[in-house]
């Protein structure tokens, strides 16, 4: 070996070895938790899991969000997102699911529309 003594070997050859393990960014090994997709970042920072819960099965207050590609398009989502109201009154199923719950589902007029679109994809995704 030519310029390296076998103290110097060992010591390349360990920071090979611990550099070897090093990342540049978090890994699920690390503990970190992911980082949620951007539909599901919009459901939660708009506080959808308040009244249809962390998971979308749904609490005493707001239904289930699961499932809904059977009963919805993105486009009509997205209006009955900006407003609610109007949906209830013509469809007779979301009435009696407006009855059922404690709360009003509230219109995202504050979302800006790329915030709602993602959601609905997310939404719809399942």
């Amino acid at each position: 070996m030519t310029g390296v003594g076998s103290h110097g070997l060992v010591g390349v050859l360990l920071l090979a070895v611990m550099m070897a393990g090093c990342s540049a960014g978090p890994s699920e090994s690390d503990g970190a938790p992911p980082t949620p997709a951007p539909g599901r970042l919009v459901y939660l920072t708009e506080s959808c899991p308040t009244c249809h819960g962390r998971d979308r099965m749904g609490t005493n207050t707001g239904p289930p969000l699961q499932h809904l590609r059977s009963r919805w398009e993105g486009p009509k989502l997205v209006r009955f997102l900006h407003g609610p109201a109007p949906f209830k009154q013509a469809d007779a199923r979301l009435r009696g699911i407006s009855e059922r719950y404690r709360s009003d589902m509230p219109a995202m007029f504050s979302a800006d529309e790329g915030r709602v679109q993602v959601l609905v994809q997310y939404l719809l995704g399942d």
